[in-house]
């Protein structure tokens, strides 16, 4: 997606709202009545994202003229200028970096949020982290909240955090979310986990992967690139075994005017494994299993590989 000003996307989110499209099924038509006004300044796709609609959802209003449902992804759309706003005015109620409150106390102040973000989203902006914010709905604990930034941590002190890993000898290795938090639990008091894994070179996707689907990654990644070899440039026809630094930068690009299935032959066509290829996939574009199953389908139809019949029913050439 290319870079658009959080003004627009702010602009957009409060539109939706006013318009009551947050959070429920819309057609294709009144989706375009939303983008009309912003066509000339992104695409349909982009736009789409921005109310929390993926590319297969987005495809099939289009093409069949079902509805869908609009789940604005607020937590990716708020601007920074918003978040200090949203700061301030807690700490307006008498809150500070050295408060603590119950998760009772959280729902209250989310109170007047509720419809611009998720719980888990509000709490990370308050500084809570994800697995603080589990702990206190359902064991009753109190967490810190608007703890420093990771400003106050200087660029000394982290390669110190850096060092004090490579040491433990997890250096370019894959961590679980478990493991991120036993490594991480030294540190608890002076960052969070957000920044925690900004130091690991962690970025914020794939954390959330890590943290929410139990994704392994990488951390403090070597970053030269050993073999960057494609089998197209193999005079020999060869399958190269793709270096795993390359397949981090694979997953780290964004894909413009990329279809999923064109996503998957092009990690195939880098060395990645079908079943990295296929997880990629999914997690860039929001597909479920079955969604990437449809578009994969689809493609097939396109390409005439596979017919479709008027009921909608797949059958390979004449064998009905």
């Amino acid at each position: 997606m290319s870079k658009l000003s959080e003004t627009i996307k702010k602009e957009i989110i409060e539109e939706a709202t006013r318009r009551g499209v947050f959070a429920r099924n819309i057609g294709y038509q009144e989706f375009l009545e939303l983008y009309m006004s912003y066509q000339d300044k992104m695409k349909e796709q982009e736009f789409a994202e921005i109310l929390g609609i993926n590319y297969y959802r987005l495809k099939k209003i289009k093409s069949r003229g079902t509805k869908t449902k609009s789940t604005i992804e607020k937590s990716k759309v708020i601007s920074q200028e918003r978040i200090q706003d949203i700061q301030e005015e807690i700490r307006s109620k008498g809150y500070d970096e050295n408060s603590t409150i119950s998760y009772e106390e959280l729902l209250r102040l989310y109170e007047p949020y509720k419809t611009e973000m998720r719980e888990s989203r509000f709490a990370e902006i308050l500084g809570i982290s994800y697995s603080n914010w589990a702990n206190m709905r359902h064991t009753g604990s109190r967490a810190n909240i608007l703890k420093k930034s990771t400003s106050s941590i200087s660029d000394e002190r982290a390669k110190e955090i850096q060092e004090d890993i490579r040491e433990q000898g997890y250096a370019n290795r894959a961590i679980n979310y478990e493991e991120f938090l036993k490594m991480y639990a030294p540190y608890r008091k002076e960052i969070t986990e957000e920044e925690f894994a900004k130091i690991l070179g962690i970025f914020y996707l794939n954390f959330q992967n890590m943290r929410k689907r139990g994704v392994n990654v990488r951390i403090l990644k070597k970053r030269k690139i050993k073999s960057k070899t494609n089998i197209n440039q193999n005079p020999d026809n060869e399958t190269t075994q793709i270096d795993s630094e390359y397949q981090d930068d694979l997953e780290s690009q964004t894909y413009e005017d990329t279809t999923p299935v064109e996503l998957i032959e092009k990690c195939l066509m880098n060395g990645m494994n079908r079943e990295q290829a296929i997880k990629l996939c999914m997690e860039k574009f929001d597909l479920t299993q079955e969604e990437l199953l449809e578009e994969m389908i689809e493609a097939l139809v396109e390409k005439k590989r596979l017919k479709r019949t008027s009921e909608g029913k797949v059958y390979l050439g004449e064998d009905r």
